[in-house]
């Protein structure tokens, strides 16, 4: 019987013994798992930081790369927006130039005037004419016979007009009228001093008032 008791004893101390066993390592196995979110949270070591420091990094330039490729690209847009708005308003008032009321009024006023109007409806040049020189004798050679059909006051107005490319202020009011409604158009020197100094001449000008010259002798303008 004694025996009995002590087998149940020393049994229930093993159940009892065992259970607090199980308590305790169940116990251990929370807190450390625990622990390790929390290291794995924080990260100590300081490895995950890095990496997701250089992805960061990483991150970073490529989209400061994009928004200033992205910049670049609407500045070059915008550049050439401009450059194109420019050119064209540049064309408009070159092709679009009028003289103004106080300028038309002098050219109206020449006796010259309706001559050269005549002369730019037989070529179909319209008033945007005035922003181009009347004949193209700074680059263009004209020949005596061509010149030769041309009238008397055509003639002097071709030659007069190279004068009045480069500056020329004329005795006669009427070709200061006449030229002064032109875009390129710019009195600054007295006849005077023009003739003083070296002929601004270039090769082509030069041969042109040599042929008007000609011209105007053989129609007996001279």
């Amino acid at each position: 019987m004694g025996k009995i008791r002590r087998g149940a004893v020393l049994g229930l101390c093993m159940i009892v013994m065992l259970a607090l066993a199980a308590c305790s390592s169940a116990g251990e196995g929370a807190s450390a798992t625990v622990d390790f979110g929390q290291y794995h949270s924080d990260a100590p070591d300081g490895e995950e930081t890095d990496e997701a420091a250089a992805g960061t990094e990483a991150a970073v330039p490529g989209g400061q790369t994009d928004a200033a490729e992205e910049s670049q690209s609407g500045e070059s847009g915008a550049g050439e927006t401009e450059g194109a708005a420019d050119a064209e308003t540049e064309t408009a008032a070159e092709s679009g130039y009028r003289p103004d009321e106080e300028a038309m009024a002098a050219f109206n006023r020449s006796k010259y005037a309706q001559t050269v109007l005549d002369y730019f409806a037989s070529e179909g040049r319209g008033e945007e004419a005035f922003s181009e020189p009347i004949f193209d004798s700074e680059n263009r050679l004209y020949s005596q016979e061509e010149l030769m059909e041309l009238s008397a006051d055509l003639c002097k107005i071709f030659r007069n007009e190279i004068y009045a490319r480069h500056g020329m202020i004329f005795g006669e009011e009427d070709l200061n009228e006449l030229y002064g409604a032109f875009s390129w158009y710019e009195g600054t020197t007295s006849m005077a001093d023009f003739e003083s100094q070296p002929l601004p001449f270039n090769d082509t000008e030069t041969a042109n008032i040599d042929a008007v010259v000609a011209a105007e002798r053989a129609n007996g303008y001279r």
